[in-house]
């Protein structure tokens, strides 16, 4: 066959046929050259889809090192310990936080009562002193050597009543306060003024 820029180089029962340079792939055996094609084509897509998840990853970890240069710790310590009738619990914690040093703690779970509670509620400059007994439902927080103790109390009165807020000093163990604290070893707590909220917030470094 001649003509229109592709050739015939032996029927072989119709099973081999030339591609040409100038005007893609007909003639006798233009099944064989699309595959050509197309399989260069899927080729193509994967690399570019390769190449769009290794950028989309590359992009996603400069942004988190940016925001957040300093979100995981490697090594951390756990502490467990119980307070007494009468202990103070804010005191008592950050007692505990400087006898060791703990410069990245946080608050794993507590299980207590209390005789009397100090709390700041939201948005209010002052605490709040309420007689008890009260069951602690809920203790959380981040502790530091360096950027000083932010806690958060849940507590129930007799009725079920609830009420959280910050935790002050003054709060009163009743029968016990069990306390399981994290040192999160490789990271230190400080708090910087923050231009947006005008407060000491946290920042977190790495040792």
């Amino acid at each position: 066959m001649k003509g229109g820029g592709y050739k015939d180089i032996g029927s072989d029962n119709g099973n081999s046929a030339d591609c040409a340079a100038n005007t893609g792939c007909k003639g006798i055996n233009g099944t064989k050259c699309k595959g050509v094609i197309m399989g260069a084509a899927v080729g193509c897509a994967t690399l570019l889809i390769v190449y769009c998840v290794v950028a989309s990853t590359y992009m996603l970890v400069v942004y988190s090192t940016v925001k957040y240069p300093c979100v995981e710790s490697v090594h951390d310590h756990s502490f467990a310990f119980r307070l007494h009738p009468g202990d103070d619990l804010y005191s008592s914690l950050n007692a505990f936080v400087s006898d060791h040093a703990i410069d990245a703690g946080y608050i794993v779970t507590c299980v207590g009562s209390l005789t009397v509670a100090s709390i700041r509620f939201a948005n209010n400059e002052n605490y709040t002193t309420l007689q008890g007994p009260f069951e602690i439902v809920s203790l959380t927080g981040t502790l530091s050597t360096s950027g000083g103790s932010h806690i958060h109390i849940s507590i129930s009165a007799g009725n079920g009543t609830t009420v959280g807020g910050h935790l002050g000093e003054g709060s009163l163990v009743y029968t016990t306060a069990e306390i399981v604290i994290g040192d999160a070893t490789s990271l230190k707590f400080i708090r910087t003024i923050d231009p947006e909220t005008t407060y000491y917030e946290l920042d977190v470094v790495c040792k």
